[in-house]
């Protein structure tokens, strides 16, 4: 019998690992349903989102009187719906034999957090994360919800809301329509931040780096940028984890050709890593490779006319502008001004790579 018993006790022993383990696993937002961690980030990799149709706002019937938000939202904003009358009488507030009712409300796609009684006239969505950005929500009250006064839906009544879409900044090169570049490297990584986490696949499907003048972009590599981990996260940032741009780096698996401009857009379609909403904007900038190193002209800055001629020329100050950054120390030494200046004051001045 004992031995039966023993048996008996590691049976139970593992079923409970078991369900334990499936429970986790039906939790979308437990870093330990997650085998693997985002691109150069020891944060868990997102599960997208499923896809939400929008919707009309609907006509509200006279004893809910308000649904918010529609349209768009912030992160930090609220799901709340305020009804005419009571749905339960102020000293149930709190109570587990009112709390059924909230089972008439469902939040698609679904975060962590519950729908609550913010007052016997409010329900409200206690969430325990800010709304994650490029996300469709749809809120549903179902049929069969009613308030103390006897009025109920006779079919669901739902609406779609929106939070901000993909941003992009910080982006590498210059604009598109700009006649000065600073040279790029023929090997560069470049770097720019989103508003929201994306998908590593989707960078590289979305984003070209084309020589001008020809149709075949440049393929790279596409990677996040390492970010703290969670627990070193303040509160704030564990709450809304978009509050802080993620940063990624974008690297061209071939050296670039030298003295060629290449267009860098990213097309519409670039997905984010858990929300539901692709970009619709096209970003575009520009980079210039180096080349031959060459003198390009003289330009003459604080002469008259601009305040009041500056030091001792009429004109301003001369600048000799080159393609590429200099070395300043070889400047010193090659470039020369006849006739030759005193010893004091200092003609030349240059600084490394300007």
């Amino acid at each position: 019998m004992g031995y039966r018993r023993g048996w008996r006790r590691i049976a139970y022993g593992v079923l409970g690992v078991v369900l334990a383990i499936a429970f986790a696993a039906c939790n979308p937002f437990n870093p330990t349903n997650n085998e693997t961690t985002q691109p150069g980030s020891s944060l868990p990799l997102l599960k997208p989102f499923p896809e939400v149709l929008a919707l009309d706002t609907p006509d509200l019937p006279e004893w809910i009187e308000q649904i918010s938000p529609v349209d768009n939202a912030a992160s930090l904003a609220q799901i709340r719906i305020r009804f005419q009358s009571p749905l339960i009488p102020l000293e149930s507030l709190e109570s587990p034999s009112q709390q059924a009712l909230l089972d008439k409300f469902e939040l698609v796609p679904e975060l962590p957090g519950k729908f609550r009684f913010l007052t016997p006239r409010m329900v409200g969505f206690q969430s325990d994360i800010a709304l994650p950005t490029a996300t469709r929500f749809r809120v549903t009250l179902k049929s069969g919800l009613s308030d103390l006064a006897d009025h109920q839906l006779a079919e669901d009544l739902a609406w779609t809301f929106h939070t901000p879409p993909i941003a992009l900044s910080g982006l590498p090169g210059a604009d598109t329509s700009a006649e000065n570049f600073f040279p790029s490297e023929l090997e560069p990584t470049l770097e720019f931040s989103a508003n929201t986490a994306l998908d590593i696949d989707s960078i590289e499907e979305h984003v070209r780096l084309t020589p001008v003048g020809e149709s075949r972009s440049v393929s790279f590599e596409a990677a996040l940028i390492e970010e703290d981990s969670e627990e070193n996260r303040n509160p704030k940032d564990r709450f809304n984890p978009d509050a802080v741009p993620h940063r990624y780096s974008i690297t061209p698996k071939q050296t670039l050709k030298k003295a060629t401009r290449y267009d860098l857009t990213f097309s519409p379609g670039l997905r984010p890593a858990q929300g539901n909403l692709a970009s619709e904007e096209e970003f575009t900038r520009a980079l210039k490779t180096y080349g031959p190193f060459a003198f390009e002209k003289l330009d003459f800055v604080g002469g008259p006319g601009q305040g009041s001629a500056y030091g001792r020329f009429m004109k301003g100050i001369g600048q000799l502008k080159f393609n590429n950054g200099i070395v300043a120390s070889s400047a010193s030494e090659e470039i020369t001004v006849e006739p030759p200046p005193k010893e004091s004051p200092q003609l030349l001045r240059a600084y490394d790579d300007d």
